[in-house]
């Protein structure tokens, strides 16, 4: 239900300190729900935070999360990409792929994360330019 504040606090709250299993769905819920502006915001700072969780579970449903949330999560994961994690960059790229159109203004950054120093990187930031603008692909060539 959209503007669900009190739903979207309680799961925030239980994807930032419950055990990895809850922190996994809390993140799935959070993808799952419509989101007001304002709530899509703060859900954004915590799956952003999830992305990087020691679990894969929560890991995959925080992004998972975020391309359901869309463009509101786009700043973020273009911050994302400069992770000193391979696998936080690497995640991000595939979210925003999985956005798709919507992530647009994200080329620029996807572009730079092009020379990052890890091949899977490069390779997912290449998938995700394809599926945000195919025209990319033209640009990268170049």
């Amino acid at each position: 239900m959209v503007g669900d504040s009190k739903r979207v606090a309680e799961l925030i709250e239980g994807l930032e300190g419950g055990p990895p299993q809850v922190r996994a769905k809390c993140a799935q819920n959070l993808g799952g729900i419509g989101l007001t502006a304002e709530e899509a915001t703060k859900a954004v700072v915590a799956l952003i935070v999830a992305v990087k969780d020691d679990d894969p579970r929560v890991q995959k449903n925080a992004c998972l999360a975020l391309s359901k949330i869309g463009s509101a999560a786009v700043p973020a994961l273009i911050e994302a990409l400069k992770d000193d994690l391979w696998v936080v960059r690497s995640d991000a790229a595939w979210t925003l792929g999985e956005i798709g159109p919507q992530a647009v203004e994200a080329i620029p950054a996807l572009l730079e994360a092009l020379k990052d120093d890890d091949a899977w990187v490069r390779t997912t930031v290449a998938s995700a330019m394809d599926r945000i603008e195919p025209a990319a692909k033209d640009d990268r060539r170049r």
